[in-house]
């Protein structure tokens, strides 16, 4: 199951390549994310913000190897969430590794035509 680290760092990998500038790895998102979950929390007209996720679990997911699916989505000018790209293996892929190339990969596939 994909955590929140995952698509965080799907989002580190593609806008480093887009910017030309090195991505996160995995663990530092982790670890970022982690040191974000100590934060007090946060209140919102007196409400409690929902508590984060614990990311502790996810410090060895990146020597982990298992199928992987990367989707990307795109915002159409009527407000619609379109395809823009997708790959994915049944076949066990090391996690940090394959999201990276899987997240560049369906980012610069051609987009499906509607």
């Amino acid at each position: 199951m994909a955590t929140p680290a995952h698509c965080h760092y799907c989002f580190d990998v593609l806008t480093s390549h887009l910017e030309s500038r090195p991505a996160l790895s995995l663990a530092r998102i982790e670890e970022l994310l982690q040191k974000q979950q100590q934060k007090p929390p946060v209140t919102i007209n007196g409400h409690s913000k929902p508590e984060h996720t614990n990311y502790a679990s996810a410090a060895t997911s990146s020597l982990l190897k298992m199928p992987l699916f990367v989707t990307w989505k795109k915002l159409s000018s009527s407000g619609r969430l379109d395809l823009r790209g997708c790959i994915g293996t049944f076949d066990a892929k090391p996690l940090e590794a394959g999201l990276k190339d899987y997240a560049l990969t369906a980012y610069t596939s051609p987009s499906p035509a509607l």
